[in-house]
C-alpha cells in the first residue's frame, strides 16, 4: 500500500472516529439554543412595548453574510438620532423602559452587537486589539446601510467601550458620545486605595476567579432548562424593574435565551480583558486621542461597582471640551433599569443640548473658533445675532425640559430632594457677556 493511500485512509478514519466522537459528546457540552427561543421571548416583551411605542425590526446585511438585528422607533422625526449599545449579557429588549420617553422627540435605533443576541456570531480575533477593531467596523458598515450622517451614541457597559473606540476612529459621524457606567475605562490599581468607590461585589470577584478559563456566562448556558431560574435566582434586582410591563418570568426567559446562543461575541469579550472586571488596553487612557469637537456626558449608577473618578478624570484629559458627568442615586450598574424615569431625563436634556449646539457653545474649543471665524464682522452686528440666536435655543430647551419634569409621574408631588447629585441639576442657559462677545 503506498504512502498516499495510506494518509488518506488515516485522515478519513480520524476524521470518522472524530465526528461519531463528537455526535457523542456534543449534547453534553454543548448547550447552544436556537434562535428561534430568543425571537419568540423578544416578541412578547416587545408585543408589551409596542402598545405606547410603534417600532420596526429588521436585520441590516453588514456584508461578509454578517447581519445586525435594529430595532427603529420614530425613523421620521428630523432631529439627531440616538444609537444605543448594550452590555455585557443584555440585549434590545431590556432598554424597553427608555424606547417611548427617548423616542419621542428623535428617532431611537437600537441593535444587538455583532455576536450577540440575534445579530450574527461570526468567530472574532483572538488578539484583543483586533477583535476591537472588528467590534468597530461592524458599527461603522451599520451606520453606512442606515445612512446615518452625525448621532449621538450611547453605550452602556461594555457598549460604552465599544462606543468610545468607535468615537474615536469615526469622530465625524459621533455628534455626542453618552456613557453610561462604562466598562474598562480605567487601569486596575497596584494597590488597593481608601476611596469611597462602591466595591465590586464578593459575588463578581468570586465568578471572576473561577471562570477566568472559560466565558464568563458559560455557567449559565451550562444550566440549560435550568437558565431562567438561575437568572430569577441571581438577578432579582435587574428582573424586578421591568414587573411594571412584562412578568419576571418573561425577562428571565429573554435574558438565558440571549446568553445561550454560540458566544463568540462573549469570547471575544473574554480576550479583551483579564481579571473579569479589567480591560487589556485601557480606554481611559485613550480619550486624549478623541477629536475636541466630540462632547461626553457620563452617566453613572451610585451604588455601581464601575469606578465614577473616571469622570473627573476624564475631564482632566479633554480640557477645553465639553465633559459632563451625572451620578444617579438609588441606582446600581443598571441605571437604565433602575432608575428610567431620571435616566431618561437626563438623556433627554443631553440630546437637547445636542439639537441646539448647546454644548457646543459651552465648549472653550468652539469657543475660540467661533469667536476667530466672526473677526470679520461688526461688533454691533455680531452682538445682536450671538443674542438672538442664543436667545431661542435657551428658552426652547428651558421650557421643554420644563415639560419633561412636569410629565414625571407623582415624582415632584413626593416632596423629595433630588435623587441626583454632583452637577446633576437641570442647567439653566443665561446670555453673558462671554456668549455675546
Amino acid at each position: 500500500m503506498t504512502d498516499d493511500r495510506k494518509a488518506k485512509m488515516s485522515v478519513s478514519f480520524s476524521g470518522f472516529s472524530f465526528q461519531n466522537l463528537w455526535s457523542l459528546v456534543r449534547p453534553f457540552i454543548a448547550f447552544y439554543r436556537p434562535e428561534s427561543a430568543l425571537a419568540s421571548a423578544e416578541d412578547e416583551i416587545l408585543q408589551a412595548v409596542a402598545v405606547n411605542c410603534p417600532h420596526q425590526k429588521f436585520f441590516i446585511d453588514i456584508g461578509f453574510e454578517r447581519h445586525i438585528w435594529t430595532l427603529s422607533f420614530n425613523s421620521s422625526s428630523r432631529n439627531v438620532p440616538l444609537v444605543l449599545l448594550h452590555g455585557l449579557g443584555t440585549g434590545c429588549a431590556l432598554w424597553m423602559l427608555n424606547f417611548r420617553s427617548l423616542a419621542k422627540d428623535r428617532p431611537v435605533y437600537v441593535i444587538d452587537i455583532l455576536g450577540f443576541g440575534r445579530s450574527s456570531r461570526p468567530n472574532f480575533s483572538t488578539d484583543p486589539v483586533l477583535a476591537e477593531i472588528e467590534f468597530v467596523e461592524s458599527i461603522e458598515a451599520w451606520r453606512k446601510k442606515m445612512k446615518l450622517e452625525l448621532f449621538v451614541l450611547l453605550g452602556h457597559c461594555f457598549g460604552g467601550f465599544l462606543a468610545a473606540s468607535y468615537a474615536i476612529r469615526y469622530p465625524d459621524h459621533v455628534r455626542h458620545l453618552i456613557l453610561v457606567d462604562p466598562w474598562g475605562f480605567s487601569s486596575q490599581p497596584l494597590v488597593e486605595e481608601d476611596d469611597r468607590r462602591v466595591p465590586m461585589p464578593s459575588w463578581v470577584r468570586t465568578l471572576g476567579f473561577l471562570i477566568q478559563p472559560f466565558n464568563p456566562l458559560a455557567v449559565l448556558r451550562a444550566a440549560r432548562s435550568w437558565g431562567p431560574l438561575l437568572v430569577k435566582l441571581f438577578r432579582p434586582d435587574l428582573i424586578c424593574n421591568f414587573k411594571d410591563i412584562v412578568v419576571d418570568k418573561v425577562v428571565a426567559e429573554y435574558i438565558y435565551e440571549w446568553n445561550a446562543l454560540l458566544p463568540t461575541g462573549e469570547t471575544a469579550f473574554r480576550h479583551m480583558m483579564y481579571d473579569f472586571g479589567w480591560a487589556v488596553y485601557p480606554m481611559l487612557d485613550r480619550m486624549k486621542d478623541l477629536h475636541s469637537q466630540v462632547s461626553i456626558t457620563n452617566i453613572f449608577g451610585a451604588r455601581s461597582w464601575v469606578d465614577s473618578s473616571i469622570g473627573l478624570q476624564m475631564k482632566r484629559l479633554r480640557q477645553g471640551s465639553y465633559v459632563e458627568t451625572q451620578i444617579v442615586s438609588g441606582a446600581g450598574h443598571y441605571v437604565f433599569a433602575e432608575r428610567a424615569d431620571l435616566f431618561n431625563r437626563i438623556v433627554n436634556c443631553t440630546c437637547l443640548l445636542v439639537d441646539y449646539n448647546l454644548d457646543l457653545t459651552r465648549s472653550k474649543v468652539h469657543r475660540h473658533e467661533r469667536m476667530r471665524s466672526r473677526s470679520e464682522s461688526t461688533p454691533d452686528m455680531r452682538r445682536r445675532q450671538s443674542r438672538l440666536s442664543f436667545a431661542r435655543r435657551r428658552n426652547h430647551y428651558n421650557s421643554v425640559c420644563l415639560a419633561e419634569e412636569e410629565e414625571e409621574d407623582d415624582y415632584a408631588a413626593a416632596s423629595v430632594p433630588s435623587p441626583i447629585t454632583m452637577k446633576s441639576q437641570r442647567p439653566t442657559f443665561n446670555i453673558s457677556d462671554e456668549e455675546e462677545d
